[in-house]
């Protein structure tokens, strides 16, 4: 019996001292939130849970100048198995919005952690809507958690709302790859509790190559400048647009509204690319005067038609960088060039030069 009360009493403080990370084999599963919409599992709450309270617990006996490193540098809790990195809202009160897991460069959570008279107070990053939710996670689970799994977190800006503080904070879907993807969210702390005020409806933010750039201060506006990859526009499909290839390039504008964001204005960049890709455009609808407007006088249309009009449409063509300003189209899907293609500018726009049938 003595030999069997020890045993259990050893078993009992292993259990009390045990780290956060549950093995050294099995990494962690993503927490769903508001910036992780895609994970498609409850994720490991356990371990979400412990390392928010060994961050929080760290920060305690923090004073401001080591808190300023922890900023920079991330935090490393080698022992609890926990790396953070974070974002410092920089507010009326101290304030810090974090990713973190058992390495910093793969998420598993992310929380907020901010100073209540001398206290520091935690809280799990909180989730949209359910309705919302559940829009947002079918839209990228189409891509198989490429974007909205292991987010990080690249900017926080607080500030005193109407109704209490305020969080705007821009979060990086795409944190795991080469390709930023990010996105804003606008939260609010009532009654000791931080809730997701806006954060935008599936469909309505482009995420391709997306980085956001806030005002020079508060949170009424931003931009974002981003590229066509996985927009879907009436342009979308007429080439294959591979992650790290050839993009169309945009800029937004976005404003405060009451409690969240609308966009105040778009523009798209003129490029070589985005004149072909509507060139293409417009000859398979037959839109023949735009696209007169997209190629130089001593071109006859119909002879561009000839070569660069896709029937069906949205075939999916790839096309490579040629020389200055061209582009070596493989129209047939061989795996080889069949149309060339050299733009010149043209005022503020770029308009087909030169086109040409096989390689060169």
């Amino acid at each position: 019996m003595r030999r069997m009360a020890g045993w259990l009493l050893a078993c009992l403080l292993c259990l009390g001292c045990s780290p956060v990370l549950p093995s050294a084999t099995q990494y962690p599963s993503p927490v769903p939130s508001a910036a992780q919409p895609a994970a498609s599992t409850r994720g490991d709450m356990v371990y979400a849970r412990k390392a928010l309270d060994a961050i929080r617990h760290a920060l305690r006996s923090m004073d401001a100048d080591e808190l300023a490193a922890a900023v920079q540098d991330g935090l490393h809790l080698t022992e609890e198995g926990v790396e953070a990195g974070c974002a410092d809202a920089a507010g009326s009160m101290p304030a810090l919005v974090c990713h973190f897991g058992p390495t910093v460069s793969q998420p598993v959570a992310q929380g907020i952690f901010w100073l209540e008279h001398t206290a520091w107070e935690a809280q799990l990053y909180p989730q949209v809507t359910p309705q919302l939710a559940l829009e947002r996670k079918e839209m990228l689970g189409e891509h198989g958690c490429r974007l909205g799994c292991n987010t990080g977190v690249r900017q926080a800006r607080l500030t005193d709302g109407p109704d209490g503080p305020e969080l705007l904070v821009v979060v990086d879907m795409g944190f795991v790859s080469r390709n930023r993807a990010e996105e804003v969210h606008l939260l609010g702390l009532r009654d000791g509790h931080w809730t997701v005020q806006w954060a935008p409806a599936a469909g309505d933010w482009n995420y391709g190559h997306a980085v956001v750039e806030l005002g020079a201060r508060g949170i009424s506006h931003f931009v974002v400048r981003s590229s066509s990859w996985m927009r879907e526009d009436p342009f979308a499909g007429y080439f294959h647009e591979p992650e790290s290839g050839e993009h169309r390039r945009f800029t937004e504008r976005w404003m405060r509204k009451g409690a969240g964001f609308v966009v105040a204005d778009r523009a798209e960049e003129q490029t070589p690319y985005s004149s072909l890709i509507r060139l293409v455009h417009h000859l398979s609808t037959g839109a023949d005067e735009k696209a007169a407007a997209l190629i130089a006088g001593d071109l006859a249309l119909e002879d561009v038609r000839q070569m660069l009009a896709q029937r069906p449409k949205r075939q999916g063509w790839a096309a490579t960088p040629w020389g200055d300003h061209g582009f070596l189209l493989d129209t047939g899907g061989e795996g080889k060039p069949a149309v060339g293609v050299r733009f010149e500018r043209d005022g503020e726009s770029w308009v087909l030069a030169e086109v040409w049938k096989s390689a060169r």
